[in-house]
C-alpha cells in the first residue's frame, strides 16, 4: 500500500511541478495526501508540460504518451504532434539482469545457443533494450529484443494508478469531461498490455514478411521463433541507417525515389494487405542499401476489405466534390449516433473540399487535410472508430517521413493507382463472383430458417395458443414520480385537515387551554405548520414548481 501512495504523491507532485496545481488541488484530498503547490511552472505551453510530465513520469506514462499520439480522433492534433516527440530516456539494466531474463524466458543455457551477446545495447526503450548476439547452430548475427525485468508489474500498477485517476478527473474537474479520459486510458491500456506480449510482435513481423515475400523494396528481419517468447525476440540484426542519419549520403534523384518507395510500402500495407505498420515514424524505418525496413511492430492496425473499398468511396467523393458520397462514407467510419447535425456537419466538409480543391495535386498535404477533417468530426461529437484513427495517424506519419526525404512529394497522385486497383477489383468477375455466392448462400441459409419459423407461428395462431411477451423498460423514474406525487397530495390534505379541525376546536374553548385557547386545537395548528413547510421546502429544493 505505502509504495503505492508514493507513487500516488509522484504522480500529484509532478503534474504540480508543471503548472497543473489546479488540477491537484481539486482532487489531493481523495488520497489524503497532501502536496506542496508552490513550485509550480508555466513557462512552456499546456501541451509542451503535458509531455514533460509524461516523460518525468516513467516508462507507463512515456508509453502512454506515445500510444495516445496516435489517436488523433481523441485528442487535440497540437497536443498529439507534442506527445509524438516523446522520448525514453531511460538508463540501460544491467547485464546481468538481462541475462538473467532471457536465460529465465527461454530455459535454456545461454552458451549452448549464443556464441556470445554484447553487454552494450544497441538500443533502450521504456519497455525493453536490444542487444547484438550470435547464434551458434544458424551462424547469424542477431539483434534480441528483451523485456525490461519487472516492467510488465510496473506498468500493471501505474495502469491502475492511472485509470483510478482519470475516473476521479472526470468526476471533478468539468472542463475535461469533454476527453472521457476513463474511456481512453481504458482503450491505450488494452494497446500496452498486448504490446507486452512479444508473441504477438513475433506474429505481426512474419505476417508481413508473408505479405511482402516477392516485394524487392521491402525487408523484414527473419525471426527465429525458436528463441522468441512473451519477453524476447531473437532476430535478424539489420545493418541499415536509420532514415534521418540516412539522408546526407543520399542524393536528391535518390531521396525522391526512397520517399516514393517508401510511401508505396505503406499504401500496399493498406489498399492490398489490410494489415499495416501504426507507427512508422523515421526512427523505425532503416535503409539497407536499396531496400527499406521498418522495425518496431508491436502497435499493428487492420482494416477489413468492405473498409477499404469504403475509403476508395471517400477518394472519389472528394475528387468529384461529391459531399453527400463524402458524408455517407464518415458515418460508415465513425460510430453511430443520432445527435449529429448533419447539414452542418456538411457545409462544414464542403468548405475544407473547396479550400483543397484549388490547390495543385502535389500541394496538398494528405495528414493536414486528414487532421482538419478529425477536427471537424470531433467538433460534431462523432468518434472515429479505432483502426481508422490509426490508420488516419500511419498515414500522416507515413507522409512526415516521406516529406523529410522529398518534400514535394506528390501523395495524392501516389495514392492513384491503388485506388484504381482497388476499383477495377470491385468489379472484376471474381469479385462479383464472390458478392453473388455470398448472396446466394445467405438467401439460402434464410430460406432454411424463416418457413419454419412461420409456420409454427401460424400454428400457434391455428390453435389459438399465440401469446405476445411484453416487457416494460425505463419505467421506474415514472413510478417514483406518481409515488411522490401521491405522497405529497396525502400530506397536503392531511395538513388542509388538521388546519380545517384545529379551528374549530380553537373556537369552542374546550380545556386544557394553554394562553387562553384549547391546547388541542394549538398543538394542531403547530404540526399542520411543520408539514406544510416541509411541503413547501421540498418543493423549493427539488425545483418543482
Amino acid at each position: 500500500m505505502f509504495p503505492k501512495i508514493n507513487r500516488y504523491r509522484k504522480i500529484l507532485s509532478t503534474l504540480a511541478k508543471y503548472g497543473f496545481a489546479d488540477i491537484v488541488s481539486r482532487i489531493e484530498g481523495h488520497y489524503s495526501i497532501k502536496i506542496p503547490l508552490t513550485s509550480s511552472s508555466t513557462a512552456q505551453n499546456t501541451y509542451t508540460r503535458i509531455r514533460l510530465v509524461l516523460e518525468k513520469l516513467g516508462p507507463t506514462f512515456v508509453k502512454l504518451g506515445q500510444m495516445l499520439s496516435l489517436r488523433t480522433d481523441l485528442i487535440p492534433a497540437e497536443l498529439a504532434k507534442e506527445l509524438s516527440l516523446l522520448q525514453d530516456n531511460v538508463e540501460p539494466v544491467p547485464f546481468d539482469e538481462i541475462k538473467k531474463q532471457i536465460q529465465d524466458s527461454l530455459k535454456s543455457d545461454l552458451s549452448e545457443i549464443f556464441s556470445y551477446i554484447s553487454p552494450k545495447p544497441l538500443a533502450t526503450g521504456s519497455l525493453a533494450q536490444v542487444h547484438e548476439g550470435h547464434l551458434k547452430k544458424e551462424d547469424i548475427t542477431i539483434a534480441i529484443k528483451v523485456q525490461r525485468p519487472n516492467i510488465e508489474h510496473i506498468i500493471k500498477t501505474d495502469l491502475k494508478i492511472a485509470e483510478d485517476l482519470a475516473y476521479l478527473i472526470q468526476s471533478k474537474i468539468d472542463f475535461l469531461r469533454v476527453y472521457n479520459l476513463p474511456e481512453i486510458i481504458i482503450e491505450l491500456k488494452k494497446m500496452i498490455l498486448d504490446e507486452l506480449d512479444f508473441k504477438k510482435e513475433v506474429r505481426n513481423i512474419n505476417i508481413a514478411r508473408y505479405n511482402f515475400q516477392d516485394d524487392d523494396i521491402f525487408y523484414l528481419p527473419k525471426v527465429f521463433k525458436e528463441y522468441c517468447s512473451e519477453k524476447i525476440i531473437t532476430m535478424e540484426k539489420i545493418e541499415g541507417t536509420c532514415l534521418k542519419d540516412s539522408i546526407s549520403l543520399m542524393t536528391k534523384k535518390t531521396r525522391k525515389k526512397t520517399a516514393h518507395n517508401l510511401l508505396n510500402i505503406l499504401l500496399k500495407q493498406i489498399f492490398e494487405h489490410g494489415f499495416f505498420h501504426a507507427d512508422p515514424h523515421p526512427g523505425n524505418i532503416f535503409i539497407l542499401d536499396k531496400k527499406i525496413c521498418l522495425l518496431d511492430w508491436g502497435m499493428v492496425g487492420r482494416i477489413t476489405p468492405s473498409t477499404r473499398f469504403k475509403l476508395i468511396k471517400l477518394a472519389e467523393g472528394i475528387v468529384k466534390k461529391d459531399i453527400d458520397e463524402i458524408i455517407d462514407v464518415i458515418m460508415f467510419l465513425c460510430y453511430p449516433t443520432d445527435n449529429v447535425d448533419i447539414f452542418s456537419l456538411s457545409i462544414e466538409i464542403q468548405d475544407l473540399i473547396d479550400e483543397y480543391y484549388s490547390l495543385p495535386l502535389k500541394d496538398i498535404h494528405l495528414g493536414k487535410m486528414l487532421t482538419e477533417i478529425t477536427n471537424i468530426l470531433r467538433k460534431h461529437d462523432l468518434k472515429i472508430r479505432p483502426e481508422i484513427a490509426v490508420l488516419s495517424k500511419s498515414i500522416m506519419t507515413s507522409e512526415g517521413s516521406g516529406r523529410i526525404l522529398y518534400p514535394e512529394i506528390d501523395v495524392i497522385s501516389e495514392t492513384k493507382p491503388y485506388i484504381k486497383k482497388l476499383t477495377l477489383k470491385k468489379f472484376s468477375p471474381e469479385y462479383i463472383y464472390t458478392q453473388i455466392k455470398k448472396s446466394l448462400y445467405n438467401f439460402y441459409i434464410l430460406n432454411k430458417i424463416i418457413p419454419p419459423k412461420i409456420n409454427k407461428i401460424l400454428d400457434k395462431i391455428s390453435q389459438n395458443k399465440l401469446s405476445i411477451g411484453f416487457e416494460h423498460k425505463n419505467l421506474d423514474n415514472l413510478q417514483k414520480t406518481l409515488d411522490r406525487i401521491t405522497n405529497r397530495l396525502v400530506l397536503g390534505l392531511l395538513t388542509a385537515s388538521l388546519i380545517i379541525g384545529s379551528s374549530m376546536i380553537i373556537t369552542t374553548k374546550i380545556p386544557p387551554l394553554l394562553f387562553g385557547y384549547p391546547a388541542l386545537g394549538l398543538i394542531g395548528y403547530i404540526f399542520s405548520a411543520f408539514l406544510g413547510g416541509w411541503i413547501i421546502l421540498d418543493i423549493i429544493r427539488k425545483k418543482k414548481f
